[in-house]
């Protein structure tokens, strides 16, 4: 009998660290859904097949651009780390008030800029020139000749990477000063751009900092905030307990048949 707990013992034992072993390298293949297998098996298929191997870039392609991600949110390009914006939109997910980040220029105008982050920061205080959609506005300044509002941009909610800089580009605000495109003759809009930089160590939830403005039309901010820094993306809960409840398991049963074995030895009469 204690024979063939041993016999039992070693392929079960085995077979649960297998399974464990495909459970990881199935949860790895998960996370990078666009893995193309081994180094060897596609420069062989690059070689072979290259037609094959073009209609399969393809089609990834195809998936990376449908491929629908939160608001406010992006894969850093290096590390592909996760980074989430949105604490920085609203008070709290139990409060959605927009939170309206304060700037102001020390240049030659002294203004006080009011900016959101992927939300709309205007609290309907004033009115706005140009015919301006008040619900999209992301970014304003008021205008002390006439006490009117100007927009320098709609929110957006998709932050892009600009090298190694993360950035939110607002577009669409109120008419520039005497500035006409050359090729449609049609007045340029101003245009706002949000430079994100990771601070760690900061405690607060962002500083925001006006950086210069070109031809009083297209205006550059510094956001520094930990919420800018990447993070790891949040973790498989589920396959992280299996992964446990198999290892855990196959203690228990290399205990157990351990245990038996010892009372079998004990036993008088018995080897």
């Amino acid at each position: 009998m204690v024979r063939a707990n041993k016999r039992l013992a070693v392929p079960l034992v085995t077979a649960l660290v297998v399974v464990v072993i495909w459970t990881i390298s199935a949860l790895q293949k998960a996370s990078n859904k666009y893995s193309s297998g081994s180094v060897f098996v596609d420069s062989y298929t690059h070689y072979m097949m290259p037609q094959e191997m073009n209609l399969r870039e393809k089609a990834a392609q195809t998936l990376r651009n449908e491929e629908i991600e939160d608001p406010c949110t992006v894969l850093h390009p290096i590390s592909h780390q996760f980074i989430d914006l949105r604490e920085l939109s609203y008070v709290s997910d139990h409060q959605p008030t927009s939170i309206s980040w304060h700037a102001r220029a020390f240049d030659d105008k002294h203004r006080n800029y009011t900016l959101g982050v992927c939300a709309n920061p205007y609290k309907n205080e004033g009115t706005f020139t140009n015919d301006v959609n008040t619900t999209a506005v992301g970014a304003y300044f008021n205008n002390p000749d006439d006490d009117t509002l100007i927009s320098i941009g709609e929110f957006s909610t998709k932050p892009e990477f600009h090298g190694r800089k993360l950035t939110l580009t607002y577009n669409n605000g109120s008419y520039c000063e005497n500035l006409v495109d050359a090729k449609t003759g049609e007045r340029i809009r101003r245009t706002t751009v949000l430079t994100f930089t990771c601070a760690r160590d900061m405690m607060a939830r962002a500083s925001v900092h006006f950086v210069a403005q070109a031809h009083d039309c297209t205006y550059f901010f510094e956001v520094r905030s930990h919420h800018a820094c990447p993070m790891a993306p949040k973790s498989n809960n589920l396959a992280a307990v299996l992964i446990f409840a198999l290892i855990l398991s196959a203690a228990v049963l290399v205990l157990a048949l351990v245990t038996r074995q010892a009372q079998k030895k004990t036993e008088p009469g018995k080897a």
